[in-house]
């Protein structure tokens, strides 16, 4: 009988895709004046109300209060 091959799995450092759409969402809010819904069609989504979803879930605010936020100050 062959002996069992052994197989060590490291821990994958890559971003995972929720991630990637947050950071480039997150730059056009504070750097563009781009209106949300263009945001979120950028960003990969398809419906603009999974993007606020999804983006509030990640944030804790909605894209509106993000983008205030992030000019306040």
């Amino acid at each position: 009988m062959p002996p069992l091959l052994s197989v060590e799995l490291k821990p994958l450092r890559l971003r995972s895709l929720d991630t990637v759409r947050y950071e480039h969402a997150s730059r056009l809010l504070q750097d563009t004046d781009c209106r949300i819904i263009d945001v979120a069609f950028s960003s990969g989504y398809t419906d603009p109300a999974h993007f606020s979803r999804a983006f509030r879930r990640m944030t804790g605010v909605t894209p509106r209060q993000f983008r205030e936020q992030s000019r306040l100050g």
